[in-house]
């Protein structure tokens, strides 16, 4: 209300000034029509005795009747536009009045909206992050007064990106609006629900002490999420991870409480049940995870990634057919840093295509070297998922054979199965062309992931290689015995060669023989090997040399 006071004061301003000219007006016009009496009354005088004089005014006024009457006229005048001047003030006056309401009606609706549209998401009508935040900081104190708990849970809803792609940023939209329509039904009116950013949304209950409250909030949410949506006549399908925090018990400030749900979020993404509540290592784990970052993108820089080899033996006549190409990373505070740990963190943010070419620059130098030497044995090379996204990758290998004169056939690319699942047309699309280009494929893995086997058939792959948990695990357990006999024969029935991982001792390898898998690899063999150390092995154990082996 505050906003329109000035625009009051003004109208009423300008209403007390008009009325002030009216007044002026009318005195004036009386004046004027004053001095035309006179004027009339001393021509007619001048006209009867000759001169201008009072006593020919006097004459004028004594011979003349009608202009006795001209005497009342400035009064009338002055009358009549005081009266019509009056009218039109009071008329003009409840315009002003009326649309000065107007004014104010409509100065009290933009406030609100534009409180509203500050503290709220315009497209799905849910509190945004400021909103969010200042109620949440409130909520916190009321619940410290009550001596109640608070349960906070951050949601990510993980293929969405996926479905933009597919089907276009508005069917995204519509799907977005819909996910906030069935989250809110999902809540009791005392817990509410805001979107906190593109695909992530945050909820806050308030509605039990229970300790499973935030578990069975989560649960609920995920069933729901799992039903399809129907957007424009299509069937999409949803998935979201869930990160669970509780005040007071994991945190006590509105601040730290959104960190923690969102550091659960983040481990919720690789878990089974796509939710979790967080624990207290999860912090440290962060911690480190953005040390690594800094470090690894100092790393890529300045080449401090190096690779090991670990030879792969042909299991018919027991020589060297290739060795994969295996990233390091030795950090000089936490030692060497597994590849399962800066390999994904690297993907999460898209410093994998920096790495891959690292990677395929310095097994081509290796691979040059080798030939240089005579000798024929191959490399294999892992690719990341996030690299056949890449639009640059194949004619980055292209130049690299170019440039160093390499027969693209001694290189193999190591695809995983999943990441070939997660986007079918595309992943064929691009293995073909790598194909095209001479290199070999060879599908990771194999036996992890949900592949169909009339889409791999499509594939041009060469190899398949068998999951090490299986090999690891035949001495164990007959069922991955079993999987492991089956897969060889599938890959031969396919027309591929096969390549076991995990070979640790000779009972192992005797079985894989006998079974006829093709090629071997485990720490029976040899264990990743830094490039002095694979020399030397290789000397003992001499690569074949003959042409076109196979790698």
């Amino acid at each position: 209300m505050n906003k329109v006071k000035p625009a009051r004061n003004t109208v009423e301003h300008t209403f007390e000034e008009l009325n002030s000219s009216l007044c002026r007006t009318s005195l004036y016009g009386l004046a004027a029509g004053i001095l035309l009496v006179l004027v009339a009354a001393s021509t007619i005088g001048y006209q009867m005795t000759g001169e201008f004089s009072l006593y020919g005014m006097a004459r004028a006024h004594d011979g003349h009747v009608g202009l006795r009457f001209l005497y009342l006229m400035p009064i009338l005048l002055a009358f009549w536009g005081q009266h019509f001047g009056e009218r039109m003030m009071s008329h003009a006056g409840n315009v002003i009045e009326q649309k000065n309401r107007e004014f104010q009606q409509a100065a009290q609706l933009w406030e609100l909206k534009s409180h509203h549209d500050a503290t709220h998401d315009l497209l799905t009508g849910l509190p945004n992050r400021l909103e969010f935040y200042n109620r949440l900081k409130e909520t916190i104190q009321q619940a410290e007064r009550e001596g109640r708990k608070l349960v906070l849970m951050s949601l990510d809803l993980d293929n969405l990106k996926d479905i933009n792609n597919a089907y276009g940023t508005r069917c995204g939209d519509l799907l977005l609006v819909c996910v906030a329509s069935r989250l809110t039904r999902q809540l009791p009116g005392s817990d509410w629900v805001c979107r906190t950013g593109g695909d992530e949304f945050t909820i806050l209950s308030m509605t039990s002490s229970s300790e499973d409250v935030g578990i069975d909030i989560a649960t609920r949410i995920r069933t729901a999420l799992e039903k399809s949506f129907l957007i424009e006549g299509k069937q999409i399908h949803l998935r979201g991870s869930i990160g669970i925090a509780a005040y007071p018990e994991h945190a006590e400030t509105a601040d730290s409480l959104l960190q923690k749900a969102e550091l659960a979020m983040h481990a919720a993404k690789q878990s089974v049940t796509g939710m979790v509540e967080y624990s207290a290592d999860m912090k440290t784990d962060n911690t480190r995870r953005v040390s690594l970052l800094s470090d690894l993108k100092s790393a890529i820089q300045d080449k401090d990634l190096t690779l090991y080899y670990q030879p792969k033996i042909d299991m018919v006549n027991g020589t060297v057919s290739s060795a994969e190409a295996l990233l390091r990373w030795r950090h000089l505070e936490h030692g060497f840093v597994s590849p399962d740990e800066f390999i994904p963190l690297a993907e999460r943010n898209r410093l994998i295509n920096l790495i891959t070419r690292q990677v395929i620059h310095d097994a081509m130098l290796k691979m040059r070297s080798w030939c240089d030497q005579g000798r024929r044995t191959g490399l294999c090379l892992n690719i990341s998922p996030r690299d056949l996204d890449d639009p640059e990758l194949i004619d980055y290998i292209e130049a690299g054979l170019a440039d160093m004169d390499l027969d693209p056939g001694l290189f193999t690319l190591e695809i995983t199965e999943n990441s070939i699942m997660k986007e079918p047309k595309h992943s064929l699309a691009v293995i073909r062309r790598l194909s095209d280009l001479g290199l070999k494929i060879s599908i990771d893995d194999f036996g992890t992931g949900y592949s169909s086997l009339a889409y791999l058939s499509q594939l041009p792959v060469d190899e398949i290689k068998i999951d090490r948990s299986f090999v690891m695990g035949m001495k164990q357990r007959k069922e991955d015995a079993a999987i492991v006999k089956t897969t060889v024969d599938l890959g031969h029935n396919l027309g591929l060669r096969v390549t076991a991982e995990g070979i640790e001792d000779e009972e192992s390898v005797q079985r894989l023989i006998h079974w006829g898998c093709d090629f071997g690899q485990g720490y029976y063999y040899s264990p990743p090997l830094s490039e002095q150390e694979l020399e030397k092995w290789m000397q003992e154990f001499p690569c074949p040399r003959q042409t076109g082996t196979w790698g």
